[in-house]
């Protein structure tokens, strides 16, 4: 009975140390997908200002057309 005690408190003792570590690689890939998150929502404002400069571009180019068009 005692050996099988002895045996039920290691097994706890390895199951709590193996949801620590779970409970850190959760924290880790949070951590992951926090950064990741992060990295996606700046590439879409860098997006969303390329789309602005495209605008642009195509303004001057329309422009730069006219006036050529005037200029014959």
């Amino acid at each position: 009975m005692l050996i099988m005690q002895t045996n039920s408190q290691m097994e706890i003792g390895i199951n709590m140390k193996d949801n620590d570590e779970i409970k850190q690689m959760l924290e880790d890939l949070q951590c992951k997908l926090d950064n990741m998150e992060n990295q996606i929502s700046n590439m879409h404002s860098e997006l969303g200002d390329l789309s602005t400069i495209e605008s642009r571009v195509d303004q001057v180019q329309s422009t730069v057309d006219s006036i050529e068009s005037r200029l014959g």
